[in-house]
């Protein structure tokens, strides 16, 4: 399926986060994803950073559903969103794509990430179920998941992760640096 970068639909979606654009089907116009930035103080491991600057991508299941809005706030206040690369809304179940280092304690570390997670993931709306994927092991969702659809492709075709915040870059290019912090 080919993409084609458009305005984003919700151009003021967050007090914390805005959208960089939307991604749609060339064909029929229907929206696959949006790629947010989301200031960030933490990195992908969850250790305190300088400011960041990550980038997100939100898939969606053929229309937008602005629920998830509150549930990426939830995660970014409760410190959960920096590992975090691409988030599926379903009608039950949030899916979360994020890497997680190979360090002591990782599986202790992981269900406590996971708990705190649900958490975020209960709203005003609804209480979605979490299912964590690492990117490699995408072919483990169900086969109607919209990131087994598209979510490799989309890998290939985005930069995610926390990167440097450069207040002049920010505010003056569209271009985010390569370097994601160390």
């Amino acid at each position: 399926m080919n993409f084609k970068q458009k305005e984003p639909v919700f151009r003021i979606c967050s007090r914390f986060f805005q959208p960089e654009y939307d991604a749609v089907d060339e064909v029929s116009g229907a929206p696959i994803y949006t790629i947010y930035a989301v200031p960030q103080r933490y990195n992908e491991r969850l250790e305190a950073q300088s400011l960041g600057l990550q980038r997100l991508a939100v898939i969606w299941d053929g229309d937008y559903d602005y629920r998830i809005f509150e549930v990426i706030e939830r995660a970014l206040v409760a410190e959960l969103l920096s590992p975090i690369s691409m988030l599926h809304l379903g009608e039950n179940k949030i899916t979360i794509v994020g890497t997680f280092p190979a360090i002591a304690n990782s599986d202790a570390l992981e269900k406590i990430y996971d708990e705190r997670w649900q958490e975020a993931a209960t709203t005003q709306w609804q209480s979605w179920d979490v299912v964590r994927v690492d990117p490699t092991t995408l072919n483990t969702l169900e086969a109607n998941n919209p990131i087994l659809l598209y979510g490799l492709q989309i890998l290939d075709a985005e930069r995610f992760g926390v990167f440097h915040y450069d207040l002049i870059m920010f505010a003056f290019d569209d271009i985010i640096s390569d370097e994601p912090f160390p």
